[in-house]
């Protein structure tokens, strides 16, 4: 919560220092997967191939520095196999990332202006559902599932009992082109470094990535304390 705090803080400071904001609608698509280790077995989730949108503002500092808060949303999960911690289990993750990102834009002449961006995130986990098949597997011998998973809202928290964990955090850095006419696109990584296992360690954890493509136009607006 303290870091949320600094982050909203760094945006109305600099709101109210800069001469020109913009506010884009954005929307791509949103590639997630896990880093997962189980007592040692390491492995990545398939890649989740979903949606991401949200609303994203422009705050100029200078003629090149901006910087550039944002409230998306992401539809995040992974599928079973190559890792899915354990393995048969489905997840759909509804989160909501606040990301502050500092850009550079390299204004030359030209029919585009070429960006490149890097800052924390923070993401929220707040509601999904899993599904898995009921396996069981004593010494010998293999028990086959049954024909339907079983599915149930995700259990969000740091309890035991909890599917996930609700807060994640990590680093986003970004890169794209503005075009004219205030379209611009983006590739964007963003790789989270907490551990979303709720009964996690060391050799046990769940970390997110997430990588993708999005589009958006700026709308752009004069503060109200210049001429």
């Amino acid at each position: 919560m303290r870091s949320l705090f600094l982050l909203f803080a760094s945006c109305i400071i600099a709101i109210n220092l800069s001469a020109q904001i913009s506010i884009a609608p954005e929307i791509g698509v949103n590639l997630s997967t896990y880093s997962t280790n189980t007592y040692g077995d390491k492995n990545l989730t398939k890649l989740n191939g979903n949606i991401r949108a949200g609303l994203k503002a422009d705050i100029s500092l200078n003629d090149h520095f901006y910087l550039q808060p944002a409230v998306l949303y992401a539809r995040n999960g992974f599928y079973p196999g190559n890792g899915a911690p354990p393995y048969g289990i489905t997840m759909n993750i509804n989160t909501i990332e606040i990301p502050l990102q500092l850009v550079y834009k390299i204004n030359k002449p030209g029919p585009g202006t070429p960006f490149f961006g890097i800052g924390p995130y923070i993401g929220f986990n707040a509601w999904g559902s899993t599904s898995y098949l009921p396996l069981v597997y004593p010494p010998g011998f293999y028990i086959m599932p049954l024909e339907s998973p079983i599915t149930r809202s995700l259990r969000i928290g740091s309890s035991s009992n909890d599917d996930i964990k609700l807060l994640d955090a990590g680093i986003i850095a970004s890169a794209g082109i503005q075009l004219p006419f205030h379209i611009y696109t983006l590739l964007y990584f963003q790789k989270g470094f907490v551990n979303l296992q709720p009964s996690g360690d060391s050799n046990n954890y769940m970390k997110s990535l997430n990588m993708g493509m999005s589009l958006g136009y700026f709308f752009h607006f004069k503060h109200p304390s210049k001429k």
